[in-house]
């Protein structure tokens, strides 16, 4: 009882004052993609994909390096460390347990394609300076 009677004053007497001068420093506008839409022309458009990048942080011990290509009914995935490749379906496979990399149904194999090309378009507009309207 006495230890925590201690803590109690030590709070009370360690209070820190805070500052009654204005704040004169100079904030930028905080970004924004027009409340979660890609700027597509039109205030209308919503998203119907987005690419990301997660960089690995330099210690392969943490999560690994990834970039992807999501839509609502398929998500290509790149694992540049590994240079390992993944698609699922995300209409009939909302787990993602099953990879249709290797699928030979046409189907998976044309979605595959069409999703490789337009994640290296993004890409390359990602890093390029370039203004991103979709």
């Amino acid at each position: 009882a006495a230890a925590a009677q201690s803590r109690r004053a030590l709070l009370r007497n360690s209070t820190r004052k805070t500052s009654t001068l204005p704040d004169q420093r100079q904030y930028p506008a905080p970004a924004s993609d027009g409340n979660g839409k890609y700027h597509s022309g039109s205030e209308r458009s919503w998203r119907t994909e987005f690419f990301y990048e997660h960089p690995m942080h330099s210690n392969p011990n943490y999560i690994p390096a990834s970039e992807a290509l999501v839509r609502k009914d398929y998500k290509y995935f790149y694992w540049p460390n590994f240079k390992y490749e993944q698609l699922f379906d995300m209409k009939n496979d909302p787990g993602e347990m099953n990879d249709l990399f290797n699928s030979t149904n046409p189907i998976h194999q044309q979605k595959l394609r069409e999703m490789r090309k337009r994640f290296v378009e993004l890409k390359m507009m990602a890093h390029s300076d370039m203004s991103i309207i979709l």
